[in-house]
């Protein structure tokens, strides 16, 4: 899959920013689960966009 959208006057490179806040800055790791949605997700994302 391409990351570039083609659109019959352009091409676009989508990029998101997730921002989750955290008490205290501590990091946020994800797990395994939480990868697999947020990847299926921008996969959607890009779906639906062209």
């Amino acid at each position: 899959m391409s990351e570039y959208i083609f659109k019959s006057h352009n091409a676009t490179v989508l990029s998101y920013q997730l921002v989750s806040p955290a008490k205290g800055r501590r990091s946020i790791v994800f797990d395994d689960r939480v990868d697999k949605v947020l990847k299926e997700a921008r996969l959607e994302i890009a779906r639906t966009t062209r």
